[in-house]
């Protein structure tokens, strides 16, 4: 009798031996007690490209917030938060991104606000929190880097440059699916019309 096995979601494991296909090494049954240097070097190569990915802002990791100021009239960013843009331009304020605060390049200062500022911010998430199409554009984003850097062969260049393709058009295919036809009402368009 023939063994069946449900499809699960790709978790970080998952993504580690993709990545390690990508260069033609066999997998890892647990990427948290290898001592392997393709496995450590694979989980960085994945921990950065996905920090990349998901700076740009998706449907799954961009918030509508208020953010109201401290004590010292300063706008303090979350801890987990990789990314804020204003929601609403303003002739009084521009602010940007300066560490862990935001500082208004028009008055040069961190201080003197006194009003809740409504901003989209970015939410660095856990790589098994994403959606199914982010994870697996993410680790085959992931695959085609790390074997450039590791292995640099022409033809395993291809095959993870045809399968990140391939995760790249369902990511996209979803991410238009959630945010719908029109992106003029996009929260990231919105967010990205107001920054200019």
């Amino acid at each position: 009798m023939a063994h069946s096995t449900n499809p699960t979601p790709t978790n970080e494991q998952e993504a580690i031996n993709i990545m390690l296909a990508s260069i033609g090494e066999r997998p890892v049954d647990n990427i948290h007690d290898s001592q392997r240097l393709d496995v450590l070097n694979a989980i960085t190569a994945l921990n950065q490209v996905n920090v990349q990915i998901q700076t740009r802002g998706w449907w799954f990791n961009s918030e509508v917030q208020e953010l109201s100021p401290n004590v010292d009239g300063e706008y303090e960013i979350p801890v987990g938060i990789q990314r804020v843009v204003p929601a609403f331009k303003s002739e009084k304020a521009k602010f940007v991104q300066r560490g862990n605060r935001l500082y208004n390049t028009l008055d040069n200062t961190y201080t003197g606000n006194t009003a809740d500022l409504c901003v989209v911010w970015v939410r660095l998430l856990p790589f098994n929190d994403l959606p199914e199409t982010a994870r697996s554009y993410i680790a085959h984003r992931a695959g085609v880097k790390f074997q450039k850097r590791t292995v640099g062969s022409p033809t395993l260049f291809e095959f993870t440059k045809e399968d990140e393709a391939e995760a790249l058009g369902l990511f996209q295919e979803e991410s238009l699916d959630q945010e719908g036809a029109n992106v003029f009402d996009s929260i990231h368009f919105q967010g990205i019309i107001n920054e200019r």
